[in-house]
C-alpha cells in the first residue's frame, strides 16, 4: 500500500483553523492531468513540485463558482501529491471535486452552499481533514465509484439537504473518524454498496432527520465509539454481514438505538438508552455482549425471527415492555444477563407459528422486579413469559435468579427446592438460584439520564404492546 498523508510532515498550515487567513479572490480552478498541474503551479507560483516530500499547495483562495455544474476546484486524472488548504469554496457543483485523483490532502477548507461540499469519484489515497462541509444542497462529503483507501477525519458536515457524509458504489476500506454530522435532512453518515473493511469511528451524529449512521451491503465494517443521539430514525442501522459494532452511545433516537438487519455480527459494550423503539434490534447468528439497553420505549433487545444468537452480560433493565423479546426465534442462548424492573417481562418468548421460538436456552440470568414483581411470588406478576413450551430455562443444573423466589433451600445446595413457574404455559425454571449469580454488570456514564418526556409519550404504545405481546 502506498503511504498515506501525514499533514504534519507536509504542511506549514493550520489544521485547527485557529489562524485568520486573508483570502484571495480567485476564479474556479480546473486541473485535468499531472502535466496541467505542473503548468498551472508554475503560472500561479504555487509552492511544491508534486512529490511526496514537496507537494503542490493551493492555499488561501476564496472561489465562488456561480455557474453550475462548475466546481470551485476540480482535480482529475492525477497521481501527483498536492494540498488544498485554507480555502473558501462555494456556489458550484462541488467545493472540491476529485476524479481519478490520488494523493490529495484537503484540509481546513470551508465548502458550503454547493451541491456537494467535497466530491470524490474513483479517487484513492486522499485525506480530508478539519474542513467545514455544511449547508450544501446534497451531501457534505460524498465518495463514489470505487473511491478506496481514503481518510475523512474531524470534519463538520452539518445541515446538508441530504446527508453529512455519503459513500456509494463500491467504496471499500475508507476511514471516517471524528466527524460531526448533525441536523442533516436524512442521515448523518450513509455508506452503501460494498463498503467492505471500512472504519466508522468516533463520529458525532445527532439530531438528523433520518438515521445517525446507516450502511448496507458491506462486510467487516468496524463501527465503534460513535455518538448517535436524538436522530429521528435509528441511532445506527445496517444490513450486512460480519461487522463489529462496539462502544457506541445511541440514546433518545426516534426508533431503535441499533438496528442490525443481517447475520454474523458482533455487538458489544454499546449503550442504547431511552430510544423510542428498542435498544437493539438484532439479526441472525449474532453475538451481543456487555450492552446496556435501558429505558427504551419497547424492549431492551428485540429478537424477531432471529436464530442461533448468543446474548451474554447485557443489562436490559427498566424498558417499557421486555428486557429481551424473542418472537419466533429459535436456538438462541441467553446467559448472565440482567433483567431488572422492566414494565412487562424480563424475558418474553412468544410463539406465533407452530415451530416458532423453539430450543432456546436461558440460564444464569438475574430477574429483579420485572412485571411489577415484589419479594413474594405472585403468578399475576411472573417475571418471564413463554408460550412455546420447548425451551430450557436452565443448563447443567443451573437456572436463573428470581428476586421473588429465593426459598426454600432445605438442602443448602444453592437451588430453590421448588421450580419457578413462568407465565404463558407449562414452562418452569427447574433450578432457580438462591443467590445472585456472579456476573458482571456493564457500566454506563452517570450523565446519561432517561428522557421522561419520551417515556410519557410511549405510555399509549406500551399498553397496546403489552396486550399484543401476551395474547
Amino acid at each position: 500500500m502506498a503511504a498515506m498523508w501525514n499533514h504534519e510532515n507536509h504542511s506549514e498550515g493550520d489544521p485547527q483553523g485557529t489562524k485568520v487567513w486573508a483570502l484571495i479572490p480567485h476564479t474556479p480552478i480546473t486541473i485535468l492531468s499531472n502535466e496541467a498541474f505542473a503548468t498551472q503551479a508554475s503560472l500561479e507560483a504555487w509552492p511544491g513540485d508534486g512529490s511526496p516530500e514537496n507537494p503542490y499547495v493551493i492555499e488561501g483562495y476564496e472561489i465562488e463558482s456561480l455557474e453550475s455544474p462548475n466546481d470551485a476546484i476540480r482535480v482529475y486524472d492525477t497521481d501527483v501529491w498536492f494540498e488544498i488548504r485554507n480555502c473558501s469554496l462555494s456556489g458550484g457543483r462541488a467545493g472540491v471535486a476529485l476524479s481519478d485523483a490520488q494523493n490529495g490532502l484537503l484540509w481546513n477548507n470551508t465548502c458550503t452552499d454547493n451541491t456537494y461540499g467535497i466530491y470524490l469519484q474513483r479517487s484513492s489515497m486522499n485525506r480530508i481533514l478539519h474542513s467545514n462541509c455544511s449547508n450544501n444542497l446534497n451531501y457534505g462529503i460524498l465518495l463514489m465509484d470505487t473511491s478506496v483507501n481514503n481518510s475523512i477525519e474531524q470534519n463538520i458536515c452539518n445541515e446538508n439537504s441530504i446527508s453529512g457524509i455519503g459513500g456509494f458504489q463500491d467504496c471499500p476500506n475508507n476511514t471516517l473518524a471524528g466527524n460531526t454530522c448533525c441536523r442533516n435532512a436524512f442521515e448523518g453518515i450513509m455508506v452503501m454498496s460494498y463498503a467492505d473493511d471500512s472504519r466508522i469511528l468516533d463520529n458525532r451524529c445527532e439530531w438528523n432527520c433520518g438515521t445517525g449512521i446507516l450502511w448496507g451491503w458491506s462486510t467487516r465494517v468496524t463501527c465503534s465509539d460513535n455518538i448517535c443521539c436524538n436522530n429521528s430514525g435509528d441511532g445506527i442501522a445496517f444490513s450486512s454481514l460480519e461487522n463489529l459494532i462496539e462502544g457506541n452511545l445511541c440514546e433518545s433516537n426516534g426508533q431503535d438505538g441499533i438496528s442490525a438487519d443481517n447475520s454474523y455480527n458482533t455487538l458489544r459494550n454499546n449503550t442504547c438508552r431511552s430510544n423510542g423503539w428498542s435498544g437493539i434490534d438484532s439479526g441472525l447468528y449474532c453475538n451481543l455482549t456487555g450492552n446496556i439497553c435501558q429505558f427504551n420505549g419497547l424492549h431492551g433487545i428485540d429478537l424477531g425471527w432471529v436464530h442461533h444468537s448468543a446474548l451474554s452480560s447485557n443489562d436490559c433493565s427498566q424498558n417499557m415492555l421486555c428486557g429481551v423479546f424473542l418472537n419466533n426465534s429459535n436456538t438462541n442462548v441467553l446467559e448472565s444477563n440482567h433483567f431488572n424492573e422492566n414494565g412487562l417481562f424480563g424475558v418474553c418468548v412468544l410463539k406465533l407459528f407452530p415451530l416458532g421460538s423453539q430450543n432456546n436456552c436461558i440460564y444464569n440470568n438475574t430477574f429483579t422486579g420485572n412485571n411489577g414483581a415484589e419479594d413474594v411470588y405472585d403468578p399475576v406478576h411472573a417475571q418471564a413469559f413463554d408460550d412455546a413450551m420447548s425451551n430450557e430455562w436452565s443448563y447443567d443444573g443451573k437456572g436463573n435468579y428470581w428476586s421473588d423466589w429465593v426459598s426454600p433451600d432445605e438442602d443448602c445446595d444453592g437451588i430453590v427446592d421448588v421450580p419457578y413457574v413462568i407465565e404463558g404455559g407449562t414452562m418452569t425454571d427447574q433450578y432457580p438460584l438462591v443467590q445472585l449469580p456472579e456476573t458482571s454488570i456493564p457500566e454506563f456514564p452517570s450523565v446519561l439520564v432517561p428522557l421522561i418526556g419520551l417515556l410519557s409519550l410511549m405510555i399509549a404504545v406500551t399498553n397496546l404492546r403489552r396486550r399484543d405481546s401476551v395474547h
